[in-house]
């Protein structure tokens, strides 16, 4: 039991710096790439899902009907097309419908 004991603790003074490497740079990146993404004024929970929307800065903005909307579904695929994509990193953006 010993032997093994002695091999455990050997495995793990091993493994345990890469593992703070890798929560290191995971910390890092959650940190410095900060994306902050603002829905609509009406944001709808029921809305449909269109997977088409407009990126837009800070300032409030409408889409070509004059209407300031967005589905919860649509925001979505929006931050999950933001977060892949890293085109605004630590810039604050807005998402509107199509």
């Amino acid at each position: 039991m010993q032997g093994f004991l002695l091999f455990s603790a050997f495995s793990l003074a091993l493994i345990i710096p890469q593992i703070a490497q890798k929560a290191n740079t995971l910390a890092n990146f959650y940190l410095f790439s900060s994306h902050y993404l603002s829905p609509a004024a009406d944001f709808q929970a029921d809305g449909k899902k269109t997977g088409k929307y407009i990126l837009a800065g800070e300032d409030f903005t409408l889409n070509v009907k004059g209407e300031s909307v967005i589905s919860y579904a649509d925001y979505a695929i929006a931050m999950v097309d933001e977060i892949e994509k890293g085109n605004h990193i630590g810039q604050r953006i807005s998402v509107v419908k199509e």
